[in-house]
C-alpha cells in the first residue's frame, strides 16, 4: 500500500482577520534591500508575532523558541534573495512539527517545513464498484447509493475544491435519498478545505442545534495564556426534515483539519456511529504574517482545535467508536473499513 502524502491547501476556516505584521506597499521581493539590517527587522518581526500568536507550544515541550531564533536568525541575515532565505525558514520552522505552518513565497508557491505520511485506509476501487446512481459534484463530492442495500452514500473526492454551489449541490443529493434505509458518509479523505461548507452538509442530519467542537486562542504574551474556550455550533437541518435513520461515519488518517471538524460534527449526532481508524490530529486555524517587503508569508496554527468535552486533537486526532485495526496490505484487494461500516449499519438498520 502505498503512502499518501496530506499536501493541505490554505482554504480554511478562519474566525478572525489575519494579521499581517510589517506589511509593505512595495510589489514583493522585487523591490526589498536585502541587506543584514531589512532582512533582521524581517525576521524578528515573524518571530515575535509567532511568540504571541501561534497556538501549540504548549503541547511542544522541546521546542525553545528563544533558542530557535538565536541559532537561525544569524543564518537569515546573511541572506542575500529570497532563494536563500526560504531554505533557512523551513530548517527552523520545520522544528515545530505542524503542518499548518507553510510558507508562501513571492511568486506564490507554497514551501512545507512539515508534511506528515499516511497510508490510506480504504481502497477506492472497492468502495466505487458497489456504488450506483452515483452523481458527482465538481470535483468537491460524490453521493451515490450502495448496490446491495440502498443505503446513501457520501465520499470527500477534494474538500478544499469547496463552494457554496458545490455543498448546495451535495446537500440536494443527499436529500434527495430521504428515503434510503441508512446512509455511509465516507470522511477519509477528507484533506481540509472550508468547515462552513462541511457545516452545510452536516446539518443535514442535525434534528436540533448541537456543539460539536471548542477552540481557544492566545490572549497574553505567555505561551500558555488563553482565552476561553469557544463552541462551534452544528445547526439543525434548514428543511426542517432532518435524516435521523441509522449513519455511520467512516474515519481515517486521511481525514485532516476542517475534515476533521466534519468527523467532529457527525461523532456529535447521537444516531451516527463513527467506524474506521482515529483522523490525523492536525488542525491549526493558520493566518498569516509577512515578512516585511519580502513578499514571503509564513502562515501558523493560531488556535487549539478541541472535542466538545475539551479534549485536545492535536496529534491525537477524532477516535472512532468502533476500531478497524487490520494490516495496511489487506487494503490492496479488500477494504475492511468499509465492510465493517456496513455491517454495522445493516445491524442498526434491523434493530
Amino acid at each position: 500500500m502505498r503512502a499518501c502524502y496530506g499536501f493541505l491547501v490554505t482554504a480554511f476556516l478562519v474566525f478572525s482577520n489575519p494579521i499581517a505584521f510589517g506589511q509593505s506597499k512595495s510589489n514583493g521581493a522585487n523591490t526589498f534591500d536585502w541587506n543584514e539590517a531589512a532582512i533582521g527587522v524581517a525576521f524578528d518581526q515573524m518571530w515575535q508575532m509567532m511568540d504571541r500568536q501561534y497556538s501549540y507550544f504548549t503541547i511542544k515541550p522541546d521546542i525553545d523558541w528563544n533558542k530557535l531564533r538565536d541559532e537561525f536568525r544569524p543564518k537569515a541575515v546573511q541572506a542575500k534573495s529570497e532563494a536563500e532565505l526560504i531554505p533557512v525558514l523551513k530548517e527552523m520552522l520545520g522544528k515545530l512539527k505542524d503542518g499548518h505552518v507553510w510558507i508562501v513565497q513571492s511568486n506564490g508557491e507554497q514551501v512545507f517545513p512539515h508534511v506528515s505520511a499516511y497510508t490510506f485506509n480504504g481502497n477506492a476501487k472497492v468502495i466505487f464498484g458497489q456504488l450506483t446512481e452515483v452523481k458527482e459534484c465538481g470535483q468537491y463530492a460524490y453521493v451515490g447509493k450502495t448496490k446491495p442495500d440502498g443505503f446513501g452514500y457520501f465520499v470527500y473526492r477534494r474538500q478544499g475544491t469547496g463552494t457554496p454551489e458545490l455543498a448546495a449541490k451535495v446537500v440536494t443529493a443527499i436529500e434527495q435519498l430521504a428515503d434510503a434505509p441508512g446512509f455511509i458518509m465516507d470522511l477519509r479523505s477528507a484533506s481540509g478545505g472550508n468547515e462552513y461548507y462541511a457545516q452545510e452538509i452536516g446539518r443535514v442530519f442535525c434534528e436540533k442545534p448541537v456543539v460539536y467542537a471548542k477552540s481557544r486562542v492566545r490572549s497574553g504574551p505567555k505561551h500558555d495564556e488563553f482565552s476561553a474556550d469557544r463552541s462551534r455550533t452544528l445547526q439543525a437541518a434548514k428543511s426542517g426534515k432532518p435524516y435521523t435513520k441509522p449513519v455511520v461515519c467512516l474515519l481515517g488518517p486521511g481525514c485532516v483539519s476542517s475534515g476533521e471538524g466534519f468527523a467532529k460534527m457527525l461523532a456529535a449526532l447521537p444516531h451516527i456511529t463513527t467506524v474506521g481508524l482515529p483522523t490525523r490530529g492536525s488542525s491549526g486555524n493558520p493566518a498569516p504574517v509577512e515578512l516585511g517587503g519580502t513578499g514571503i508569508k509564513v502562515f501558523f496554527s493560531r488556535w487549539v482545535d478541541l472535542m466538545p468535552d475539551g479534549t485536545l486533537i492535536e496529534g491525537k486526532g477524532v477516535q472512532p467508536s468502533i476500531n478497524v485495526e487490520v494490516p495496511a496490505d489487506v487494503y490492496k484487494t479488500t477494504d475492511p473499513t468499509l465492510e465493517k461500516g456496513l455491517e454495522v449499519l445493516r445491524t442498526k438498520v434491523k434493530g
